[in-house]
């Protein structure tokens, strides 16, 4: 076919001809061996971006409405589906095809009857291909919305792109899914002028809407480092792979701990291919070996499945020293949830080879915090930070050390280590004397220090002075004097 989709069309929807002889070259032949060469072929060309982009979709629309008006080709190709007699591209041309559809202006019911028919979902929902399956989601997503509606800003709402991507910033797991690595769509996240806009938010929902994209953006950070890591794991980015890789993975059973001390229960592989690093280990210095490089597989480390190549899971690691030690090693892994650990058994059954990589990014420096964001239910401090506009007084707590500020403010440009209980001398010049005064007398303050020195923050005022000045001294602030 050729490249220049912009010139081809234009041919097609200028021409008195074009358009009816697509119709027609549609419907001549819709027979299984039609279905699945020819027009897989034309539906994989129209799904370019470029096309997409001509004419805000008007011309990709007018070409799809052909194809499908009168529905000689759709009512085939929906069978031929139904029937399961696609191949793998051919039935992720389909599913692209009907999230079109459904998504056009105007368009019939009958397109959504066919999407929300069980069978038609739950093959696109379970079909072995990951792109499929993301399509998939992408029609489940928009099917509960008023038709009318299908067409606009659907790029901006959360919800649909993956199995993982969900309105509810509590649903989503913390651990990305295969499906969610292999999506190609943006990430639902929310501009800073729409989160500090007030008018778009009630004062309810304000503190909820930044919690919720704190979460997708720090989130988002995390996905980012495991994203160039996968590259480099599939070979579509050059580099050197950290972590541990063991090939040649058997199911062996389930571990859940012992009578006397339960744990989560893992699924545990036999390693056919010795750990890499173990390899020319004496057998009587394995176990001593792994005690004392615990990066090899390290405990609660994420790591990827792969399963003939297909990345299908991403499970923690449960580091057994004892059964790691072995020869041929035991190796448990921990799925995040049901239907993760059903896909990849699913998939065990029939599989040529399993492979496990061990992830080197920083997942643990993520995976706190986005915890704590999930169980927020309420955010500290939240009238000061959502809520106050430029000239609004910010309130004080209630202990105020007013002894102490009276003092300290009496001894502007005097030595104040005596008043601080510290051996150190410290005189404040007057903007210093008036950041200090500030941060005793308000909830929240923050000082700002010089270029090039350490921030001082105050998010919420100690209960004593004494835990003040501990804090204070602490926090690095040394450059007063």
């Amino acid at each position: 076919m050729q490249s220049d989709l912009a010139s081809i069309a234009h041919k097609f929807i200028s021409s008195p001809f074009g358009l009816t002889a697509l119709q027609a070259s549609m419907r001549f032949d819709t027979t299984l061996p039609f279905l699945n060469s020819s027009a897989t072929k034309l539906l994989q060309y129209l799904q370019s971006p470029e096309l997409r982009s001509i004419s805000s979709g008007t011309v990709l629309q007018q070409i799809l409405n052909a194809i499908v008006d009168p529905p000689f080709f759709w009512d085939a190709f929906t069978k031929a589906f139904s029937d399961g007699l696609l191949t793998p591209d051919a039935c992720r041309s389909f599913a692209w095809l009907l999230l079109q559809l459904i998504s056009l202006p105007g368009t019939s019911t009958s397109y959504f009857t066919i999407a929300t028919s069980p069978n038609i979902m739950d093959s696109l929902l379970k079909s072995p291909d990951g792109e499929t399956r993301n399509l998939g989601q992408n029609i489940k997503h928009a099917l509960p919305l008023d038709p009318s509606e299908l067409h606009n800003d659907s790029e901006t709402k959360p919800g649909g792109r993956h199995d993982n991507d969900h309105k509810d910033y509590k649903a989503i797991s913390i651990m990305p899914t295969a499906d969610e690595l292999l999506s190609k769509e943006r990430p639902f996240l929310r501009t800073a002028d729409y989160v500090e806009d007030k008018s778009l938010l009630s004062s309810g929902t304000v503190q909820h809407v930044h919690v919720d994209n704190q979460f997708r953006l720090l989130r988002e950070d995390m996905l980012g480092e495991i994203r160039e890591e996968m590259k480099i794991l599939t070979g579509t980015k050059p580099g050197n792979h950290k972590g541990v890789i063991i090939d040649g993975l058997q199911m062996f059973g389930i571990e859940a701990g012992d009578d006397r001390k339960r744990s989560a229960w893992g699924i545990t592989f036999q390693c056919t291919n010795d750990i890499p690093q173990m390899r020319k280990i004496d057998p009587t210095k394995r176990l001593g070996y792994l005690k004392d490089n615990r990066q090899i597989l390290r405990q609660g480390n994420m790591a990827c499945l792969f399963i003939d190549s297909v990345a299908v899971a991403f499970p923690t690691i449960n580091r057994d020293e004892t059964e790691l030690a072995k020869s041929p090693p035991l190796l448990t892994l921990q799925f995040m949830d049901d239907d993760t650990l059903n896909y990849a058994l699913s998939r065990m059954k029939s599989s040529g080879s399993i492979k496990l990589a061990q992830l080197d990014s920083a997942i643990f420096a993520f995976e706190p915090f986005l915890d704590r964001l999930q169980e927020m239910t309420d955010v500290p401090l939240s009238q000061e930070l959502f809520h106050l506009t430029e000239g609004d007084k910010i309130p004080g707590p209630s202990f105020q050390p007013k002894g102490t500020i009276a003092r300290i403010e009496a001894h502007a440009g005097k030595d104040i280590k005596d008043l601080l209980s510290i051996s150190k001398t410290i005189v404040l010049d007057e903007s210093q004397l008036d950041s200090l005064s500030s941060c005793l007398r308000q909830r929240v303050s923050l000082v700002q220090g010089p270029p090039g020195k350490l921030p001082l923050c105050f998010f919420s005022f100690p209960n004593s002075f004494r835990n003040w000045k501990k804090f204070y001294w602490r926090s690095g602030r040394k450059d007063l004097a």
